[in-house]
């Protein structure tokens, strides 16, 4: 991969793949949640919860959501830091105990531990990085157009929202703005 012109290809194609993935984790965890609230609550319940069907229903919506979010990519970076702080809790919360590595069931609950921490990690990669804005995606609401303002450091479209940019209230935005991306030639009134 020496060819600069295929390196943002395939970083989007990553990026792509890396959010549907998570999106599927959460979905599987969502579709089970709401297929038997129950079993769930009572799950909840066994660690020692009040509520636990109220926090079952609220651990299947969050999750509903963040599988919306992974998709879309709407609210990513804040729904991936709230994925990271859900994904960490249910670590401490229902994985601590019952360790006792000379069984089999000790080590497996020790992994179920464990493995909530490289999940973690990958949310906060998401988060930090968002959804890609070069992928061309209708589903992302931060994609580049024609349209966008953008300069060789894409300093000015990175993070912005297609329906804020520029603001017909704010000049400065407009001034900012490369001439040779312009819309037209005069600012909105």
């Amino acid at each position: 991969m020496s060819d600069t012109a295929s390196e943002p290809t395939w970083k989007s194609v990553a990026t792509l793949v890396g959010r549907i993935v998570l999106a599927a984790i959460f979905a599987m965890g969502a579709f089970f949640k709401f297929a038997d609230i129950g079993a769930t609550a009572g799950y909840i319940a066994s660690v020692g919860f009040p509520f636990s069907l109220f926090l079952a229903w609220c651990a299947a919506i969050f999750e509903a959501a963040l599988v919306i979010s992974f998709l879309t990519g709407l609210y990513m970076s804040e729904m991936a830091l709230l994925g990271t702080l859900y994904v960490v809790f249910l670590g401490f919360a229902f994985h601590m105990s019952g360790w006792s590595m000379g069984d089999e069931i000790g080590q497996l609950r020790f992994g179920a531990f464990v493995s909530h921490f490289p999940f973690a990690a990958g949310l906060l990669f998401a988060a930090a990085h968002g959804p890609d804005r070069d992928c061309g995606s209708p589903c992302s609401p931060t994609c580049s157009s024609s349209a966008s303002p953008s300069t060789s450091s894409g300093r000015y479209r990175r993070g912005r929202s297609l329906a804020r940019w520029p603001s017909s209230r704010s000049h400065s935005a407009w001034r900012r703005w490369p001439r040779s991306s312009r819309p037209f030639t005069s600012p909105p009134r």
